[in-house]
């Protein structure tokens, strides 16, 4: 750390606290607030002088940030500024130059801006551009060696300016053609930052601070004014998407197996509250048959991260149910997900818009129907009563929709008998295992091999078929101390009525 700099800032500050030690005797700790303010120790208190002299010891702290905020205001013009030294204003004076100074700008620079580039700043010695075209980068960047200038070949231009990048041409007026950053090139892409000098050349971190401590509202202009692009780009493709004009029926039928009764998902209506609050509201209307039987409103949360995705999520607010229909669907809030990259969208044209929105539309239709689909009394209904189950045709392979015969026919015959046994004993009462006693232990065998075993030796017999009876809801257990007595499901009843599907 570098003690001088450091002990001439202090000096300065005493000499100001002793020159007016005086007029702010009434109330010293409005001269310490003052002096505390960090605006005025980043400038070594230059300006220090001119703020005491005008501030008065009553004022308020609104009144002193109002006076600050005037000297950081010159700071930043001065160099545009008729008269430069701060101490040949009063307040008023120096009130009605910067707003002179800033009408005259904002007309300038209006007057400045074309179709094909944006003067972002201008004063005596720098000009900001930021070229929208490859014909205002060769014109704002002639005499440089930047690729984005190179005759014949706007395909290098149009790679800089892909996506979330801007290109920032920065022009010091006041340098020779020969200085190698009498033209700096800055290419902005999110966080990133890429300095060219007129050569070329990636500017070093030493050059960009030497840069900044000579000009420090250059980047900070810059950065500002790429801040409101990526704000109003995202915000432009956020409208387009959720245009209240785009309509999506989606017909969810076939995942209800094979329903006689029309499902549907109907997306309408969308709604984007006022700027800033990063939401967009549409209505999911579901039907049966045509006829709306729950309504919601979705509260779609949205946020775009820094590789160009888009988070959304989203929470669905019941706002009707007719009171035939109640399913409690449970769609409090769902997983949010990421949708796209908005880098792979460049000016999106209506058409495109739509395909967008029908593609946010189909994924949340796929989470709407997971939770439809395991929504028991819902599936009944679509399904005019019948209870569907789904089987796991890989692990387990049975479907059961011959029930009037086999192993099936079997179980549930044992089921219905009121015959109280395990596993074991149906698998005997079916013919499928021999049992008999030896010596006060049961063994058993296979049909008709006479290998006898014990009966850990069988517990896993015919797994596969017990697993779906037990799936399928047809099968439960009653377990008493380590035994496993075969019971009645909750389906049972259905299954014998003809009323339990597999999908």
């Amino acid at each position: 750390m570098r003690l001088t700099p450091i002990l001439i800032l202090e000096s300065r500050k005493n000499e100001l606290y002793k020159k007016y030690s005086e007029k702010f005797q009434e109330s010293p700790e409005t001269l310490d607030f003052i002096l505390g303010i960090s605006d005025l120790e980043d400038t070594n208190f230059k300006y220090g002088d001119f703020v005491l002299k005008s501030i008065r010891p009553s004022s308020s702290s609104e009144d002193i940030e109002e006076v600050i905020e005037l000297v950081k205001n010159f700071d930043r013009f001065k160099s545009s500024l008729e008269e430069k030294d701060i101490n040949r204003y009063d307040l008023d004076g120096l009130k009605g130059a910067i707003e002179n100074h800033l009408a005259t700008s904002k007309s300038q620079l209006k007057k400045q801006d074309t179709p094909n580039a944006q003067k972002i700043y201008e004063d005596s010695n720098i000009l900001i551009v930021k070229p929208l075209t490859y014909e205002a980068s060769c014109k704002y960047g002639a005499g440089t060696r930047w690729c984005t200038t190179t005759a014949g070949q706007p395909s290098y231009f149009n790679s800089h300016t892909a996506g979330n990048q801007v290109l920032y041409y920065v022009i010091l007026k006041k340098f020779d053609i020969n200085n190698k950053f009498y033209k700096i090139a800055i290419n902005k892409n999110g966080d990133d930052e890429f300095w060219y000098d007129a050569t070329d050349e990636r500017m070093t971190d030493r050059e960009k601070e030497v840069f900044n401590l000579g000009a420090p509202k250059v980047i900070e202009t810059i950065r500002e004014d790429y801040q409101d692009y990526v704000v109003n780009r995202h915000s432009n493709f956020i409208k387009g998407m959720f245009n209240p004009k785009f309509y999506k029926f989606n017909d969810i039928t076939r995942s209800f197996h094979n329903s006689e009764k029309k499902v549907g998902l109907e997306f309408k209506d969308s709604f984007i509250p006022p700027v800033g609050s990063n939401e967009v509201q549409m209505l999911l209307n579901i039907s049966v048959d045509e006829d709306v039987i729950d309504e919601y409103l979705l509260m779609i949360t949205y946020r775009f991260l820094s590789d160009g995705l888009i988070k959304f999520l989203i929470k669905y607010n019941q706002d009707y149910i007719d009171p035939e229909f109640d399913f409690n669907l449970d769609l409090v809030e769902l997983e949010n997900f990421d949708f796209l990259r908005i880098d792979s969208v460049e000016n999106p044209d209506s058409k495109k818009l739509n395909i967008f929105f029908n593609q946010f539309c189909d994924d949340i239709s796929a989470q709407v129907a997971y939770k439809m689909k395991i929504n028991t009394k819902f599936v009944s209904f679509v399904n005019n009563g019948k209870t569907i189950w789904y089987p796991n045709r890989i692990g387990h392979g049975y479907t059961f929709k011959r029930q009037d015969s086999g192993l099936i026919k079997k179980l549930t015959d044992y089921l219905e008998s009121g015959t109280d046994g395990t596993k074991l004993d149906f698998l005997v009462d079916a013919g499928s295992l021999d049992k008999k006693e030896v010596d006060g232990k049961i063994l058993y065998s296979l049909k008709d091999r006479n290998e006898w075993r014990n009966s850990s030796t069988f517990r896993g017999q015919l797994s596969n078929f017990f697993n779906s009876a037990k799936s399928a809801g047809i099968l439960d257990y009653d377990k008493r101390g380590n035994q496993f007595y075969l019971k009645k499901g909750p389906n049972f009843d259905k299954f014998k009525d003809g009323q339990l599907e597999p999908v």
